[in-house]
């Protein structure tokens, strides 16, 4: 009974302040609770979530409609078109006695068919505003996947000038008619076979073996047509006869500018984070892939093929939540397009417009809201809580000084509590008493632990107490002063003050949980484990020594993770790292710095693999310094070392670090057999994180690229990585074999030939010869001089350009012809003797046409511009000055070359009729090049103003993409631009002669 009553009386006590303010508290939650339920229940904040959701729909609903009537638009025209073609077809196979049988077995047949249509293209491609139409016919003779086709293209759609229209596909032959120029991706005829960008002709073929003749077509999904750079959709309709037999496609071309155009994404926010996605899906995918997009925050929300993965939204019909990479949630809504009539073939294929945004900027309203309501439900919390906390306290005041006495008590002495005559109070003491004797217990088994060696030791601190339980192992561990083995009681002041000073001398140890390092009295490295247990006001603390365990630990992992010349990390270690460092995130700005030893080869070959090793350990000391800025330093291979440095603020810091660490490296130096002090010296390359990349691979492939860079360019020297010259560079990586190709194979390398013109009479008077590769990978000439001069191979660019220009000249040239040929000569590179007497026997009667064009640069070998001079003499050929205006072109130029004609270049001509100091400039070369019977050579012009600007100046001939575009065919230009010069040549002796009256 007493035991009952005396459990009942501590359970009573104890949980007195707790009977007070529990019933307080939940009281005050449930009116908070009951005022948030009214609030909710309104449906407030679900009318306000539903309105911003609606607002954004109709936004994108809208800009749906607008695309989707201009693709109509397209459409219409197309289906308008293929009527008044297959007409015209029909009437011309008629008056030919032939029929679309002909068509698939004579590709001749097909090129004049084509021909006779290139009017009504070129009507269809003013009429459509368009990037372009194309017509493709289904024969060529044999069936070997090549189509004959015409291909027109606006390259700035939404003007009717033919200007700016280009052949993309077409014959030579049809070439000659039209008086459109090549576009740089042109191709003489279609390749049609298993190519996903020609999906759109075999998919008019199929439509028209299972359908028969449907006035039906087709909307692709955006691609690039083969040899071609630009993103396109298009719109095709099958060409049938009477019979309904397919013989071949109409399309019309809409550029992903076209739709970028009409995409505003500022309208759904105007915070930067909305962006617009023109999307498609066929029947048998569940997912959209993005067709073109206009996005403020990067296209993110794709993955690798171009999907869009989504799911939805808050149970919102047409609100999706957008799977997406980017910081953030993103939602979306998707307004469909209804591009095809119901029931055709095609019809189950979904177009639509998908309008992402931000989730915070689509709900800020909403967000505000809600914060709002929390704030002033936290405020009521914390008011109500104090004002119960006040209430508890005051009702057990009374109890605080009957636990003073005990709280007091002295453990070195035998607890006394004295009697209060209130028997729960008095039952309480005895309890103590009892815990007390316990105690006595748990110390002897502590005396037991002692007996066995092992350091291990225990304290416990309880609440409100001024002595402290400590064992004498303990005590060992943590090197306390102030206690001694028999008694195990220490002060709270004096064990407050031995925790201060060994607070001073912990540190966390990372690798173990727990575990601490510290310095012994002896000054050594010393580790403990410590484990803490907080229990009825109580804190147990449990201490080991594992300083054995650590460093045997820390021997088998230095094992693993260094390099065993250099001491520094190996490439497994670093990479494991850097990928956690990454992994992390929080690096502030960072970079990987890759060092390349510049002449370790030379020590290893001249001294031998011993003094090889001595340089590397010798670089490997310098770089070990960047340690004490936190930087990771490992070495990667035999002289390659990687360095990860990481944490500043601004690229300055790092950038100073490294120069400081690459100065100091070239500064060392090694003493050889010899006596001589050889200096070390590095390369270094420097990717940024997370600028240019945040992916380990990325970044080590970047840091690697521009430290090649420096390598290829001049040893020893620091250089960051530059995206724009790398993705320009590319196919330095991958060109090799192409660039092999062009030189060796026959038909790689062609000519164009734009015409150069007099200024006073319009007519020609000379062909400049520009390169056109047939490569793919290789699409311009400066692709292939780049190429060229990485792989040490200008010398075949040279021997090819005066080979394959001067035989296509003399394949197309007559005998009347006496048009000078303009030949770009590759600067310090002249054809050796053996390719030089073959030029001269194959090309004789040429040579005394030549003009060599010529370009200064800094690097320029004097004695091979005198050699080509020389030749030029030999020959009755002719120097031209290049470019004159930029670069090392100048007026020092003159002097020395002293070129028979000065080309000046396009940066001087482009918009020269606005600019008086580009006229001066022209004016003043004209007076010192007529002076030295030089003649002036205008290239680059680009509209009738300029040239009239030109002419009145008195330059003597003319050349651009106004007067001519080139051609593979040497052709004259257009008589009705022969009269505009002869015009402009009249009007500028006109005024010349009213200055000369006047």
């Amino acid at each position: 009974m007493t035991k009952y009553n005396k459990d009942k009386t501590i359970h009573k006590e104890r949980t007195l302040f707790g009977k007070l303010i529990f019933p307080m508290i939940v009281v005050m939650l449930i009116q908070l609770g009951i005022g948030y339920g009214m609030f909710s229940l309104s449906g407030t904040m679900d009318k306000l979530k539903t309105e911003r959701y609606n607002g954004f729909y109709e936004i994108v609903a809208n800009r749906s409609e607008k695309i989707q009537d201009l693709m109509m638009e397209k459409r219409e025209l197309a289906k308008a078109y293929k009527a008044r073609l297959e007409e015209e077809i029909a009437s011309l196979l008629t008056e030919r006695n032939q029929t679309i049988a002909d068509l698939y077995a004579d590709s001749r047949l097909d090129d004049e068919i084509m021909q006779e249509l290139t009017d009504e293209m070129e009507e269809m491609l003013k009429g459509s505003l368009s990037s372009g139409v194309f017509l493709v016919l289904e024969g060529n003779g044999v069936d070997n996947g090549v189509k004959c086709g015409y291909y027109l293209r606006n390259s700035r759609p939404g003007m009717a000038d033919t200007r700016y229209f280009s052949v993309l596909r077409g014959s030579e032959a049809l070439l000659e008619q039209v008086e459109f120029a090549t576009n740089v991706n042109w191709r003489s005829e279609f390749r049609i076979d298993e190519r996903p960008e020609n999906d759109f002709y075999n998919k008019m073929e199929q439509l028209v073996e299972k359908q028969g003749s449907m006035n039906s077509g087709y909307w692709s999904p955006v691609y690039c047509m083969y040899g071609d750079d630009q993103q396109i959709i298009t719109y095709t309709v099958p060409l049938v006869d009477q019979e309904g037999k397919f013989y071949g496609v109409l399309g019309i071309e809409m550029s992903e500018q076209m739709f970028l155009d009409e995409m505003a994404y500022n309208e759904i926010s105007s915070s930067g984070s909305a962006s617009y996605y023109l999307i498609h899906r066929c029947s048998s995918n569940e997912n959209y892939l993005s067709m073109v997009s206009f996005s403020n925050s990067g296209k993110g929300i794709t993955d690798k093929k171009g999907y869009i993965n989504y799911s939805k939204y808050d149970n919102k019909d047409n609100m999706y939540l957008i799977n997406t990479k980017l910081a953030g949630n993103y939602v979306g809504t998707i307004a469909g397009m209804e591009l095809y009539i119901p029931q055709s073939p095609y019809a189950e294929e979904q177009w639509a417009l998908l309008g992402v945004q931000n989730e915070n900027d689509l709900l800020k309203t909403y967000h505000r809201l809600v914060w709002g309501l929390l704030v002033a439900m936290v405020l009521m919390v914390l008011l109500g809580g104090l004002e119960v906390w006040y209430i508890c306290m005051r009702v057990t005041t009374y109890l605080r000084q009957m636990m003073y006495d005990i709280h007091n008590s002295s453990p070195k002495e035998q607890l006394v509590i004295g009697q209060a005559d209130i028997k729960e109070i008095d039952q309480l003491a005895d309890t103590i008493r009892q815990l007390e004797e316990r105690s006595t217990s748990s110390t002897k088994l502590v005396e037991i632990i002692e007996m066995t060696g092992i350091l291990v030791g225990a304290i416990e601190l309880r609440e409100s107490e001024d002595f402290i339980f400590c064992t004498w192992g303990a005590a060992q561990i943590l090197e306390f002063h102030h206690i001694d083995r028999e008694n195990r009681y220490i002060s709270r002041k004096a064990f407050d003050v031995e925790i201060e000073v060994l607070r001073k001398n912990l540190v966390k140890y990372e690798g173990e949980e727990d575990t601490y390092q510290m310095t012994s009295r002896s000054g050594a490295n010393k580790w403990i484990r410590v484990r803490l247990k907080n229990k009825d006001k109580r804190t147990l603390v449990a201490v080991q020594d594992v300083t054995a365990e650590i460093l045997e630990k820390q021997k088998i992992e230095y094992e693993r993770d260094y390099d065993i010349l250099t001491r520094l990390l190996n490439r497994t270690a670093f990479r494991a790292k850097l990928g956690q460092l990454l992994k992390r995130g929080n690096l502030g700005v960072a970079a990987v710095v890759m060092m390349d030893l510049d002449n370790l080869k030379f020590f290893n070959d001249t001294y031998g693999h011993e003094y090889g090793d001595k340089y590397i350990r010798e670089a490997a000391v310098v770089l070990s310094t960047m340690n004490q800025y936190g930087a990771l330093v490992a070495r990667m291979s035999g002289d390659e070392f990687l360095m990860f440095i990481y944490g500043y603020s601004d690229k300055e810091e790092i950038r100073a670090l490294v120069y400081d660490v690459h100065k100091r490296l070239k500064e060392s130096c090694i003493t050889v057999p010899t006596g001589e002090n050889i200096r070390l010296r590095a390369s270094a390359g420097i990717a940024w994180y997370p600028d240019d990349a945040t992916y380990l691979d990325e970044l080590i492939k970047y840091a690697d690229f521009a430290m090649y860079e420096t390598k290829g360019n001049k040893k020893g020297n620091i250089k960051e990585f530059d995206k724009e010259k790398y993705e320009k560079d590319a196919v330095l990586f991958t060109g090799k074999e192409e660039l092999n190709r062009l030189f060796e194979e026959e038909g790689m390398v062609r000519y164009i030939f734009q015409p150069i013109v007099e200024a006073a009479t319009g007519e020609v008077f000379g062909y400049e010869a520009l390169m056109r590769p047939q490569i793919d990978s290789l699409r311009s000439p400066e692709d292939v001089m780049r190429l060229a001069k990485a792989q040490s191979k200008l010398y075949q660019v040279e021997r090819v350009t005066w080979m394959a220009a001067l035989e296509a000249v003399d394949m197309q040239q007559k005998p009347e012809d006496t048009f000078r040929i303009f030949i770009n000569s590759v600067p310090n590179h002249v054809l050796e003797e053996e390719d030089t007497q073959e030029l001269e026997k194959k090309y004789h009667h040429l040579l005394n046409r030549v003009v060599i064009e010529i370009i200064e640069n800094e690097q320029t070998d004097k004695s091979c511009m005198e050699t080509k001079c020389e030749w030029a003499v030999q020959h009755d050929a002719s120097i031209a000055l290049d470019d004159f205006g930029t670069g090392y072109s100048n007026e020092s130029t003159l002097l020395y070359i002293n070129p028979k004609y000065v080309k000046l270049d396009m940066s001087i001509i482009s918009n020269i009729h606005k600019d008086e100091s580009r006229q001066k400039i022209v004016h003043g070369l004209l007076d010192y090049t007529k002076s030295h019977g030089m003649k002036v050579i205008a290239e680059g012009i680009d509209s009738y103003e300029e040239m009239q600007t030109l002419i009145r100046l008195g330059v003597d001939y003319m050349q651009g993409w106004y007067l001519a575009r080139g051609k593979f065919k040497i052709a004259d230009i257009a008589e009705e631009l022969k009269e505009q010069i002869r015009e402009c040549a009249r009007e500028s002796q006109l005024v010349g002669e009213t200055v000369t009256m006047d």
